[in-house]
């Protein structure tokens, strides 16, 4: 991953304007935006799978994504109807621990969705989806959590994390019987997936 003061030159050198943290870029072009969005997939690379495997972020990890906010901010001001920046600020939030601003992030993204998305498009906000339902899973919000899980299986039936996170709501919702042919479907997409694993043991358990 850069160092930070490498993307800082970056971003000089491309026009993305002040390092400032409190201040966006202001993005000139539609080649200053792709620069950008490269500069904020590489900030958030490491942090992101620090938070998937659930483990603590370090102070320089937090102060990366806090950038990478910044810079997405940027995106956001270029071409505010992109649905896409909104998702990854959405990740970006949820991993700084700000879960409402995240939902916010994300609902925003969802009203510049495409009302006839193409494939690349249902997969995008298939993620948009479970991302929202695991924010409201994690707040204990399990009736929108369900809600935002079953458009994420409208838009994505078959990939295993909508279904996983669709089926840990059934089982916190007392549904352990809902929840096992999802766990089931994702273990046949993904057949080496711990969690639909683990969930699934839990749930045949349940289920007698």
């Amino acid at each position: 991953m850069w160092s930070r003061t490498s993307l800082l030159v970056l971003m000089a050198l491309c026009g993305c304007g002040s390092p400032d943290p409190n201040t966006p870029p202001v993005l000139r072009d539609s080649k200053e935006y792709e620069q950008t969005l490269v500069s904020v997939r590489q900030l958030t690379e490491a942090p992101f799978q620090v938070v998937q495997d659930g483990d603590t972020l370090s102070d320089d990890q937090r102060s990366d994504l806090q950038e990478a906010n910044r810079l997405i901010d940027g995106l956001i001001a270029f071409q505010p109807d992109k649905y896409g920046p909104y998702i990854l600020k959405g990740l970006v939030l949820r991993a700084l621990g700000d879960s409402e601003a995240a939902s916010r992030a994300l609902s925003q993204g969802v009203l510049q969705a495409p009302s006839t998305p193409s494939p690349d498009d249902r997969l995008a906000l298939a993620r948009l989806y479970d991302l929202m339902a695991q924010i409201d899973f994690d707040k204990g919000d399990f009736s929108n959590a369900e809600k935002s899980a079953s458009k994420a299986i409208e838009l994505a039936p078959e990939d295993p994390e909508v279904l996983v996170t669709a089926a840990s709501v059934q089982i916190q919702l007392g549904r352990p019987k809902s929840a096992e042919p999802l766990l089931q479907k994702a273990l046949k997409l993904s057949p080496n997936h711990p969690k639909a694993t683990n969930l699934l043991k839990l749930v045949k358990m349940a289920n007698g």
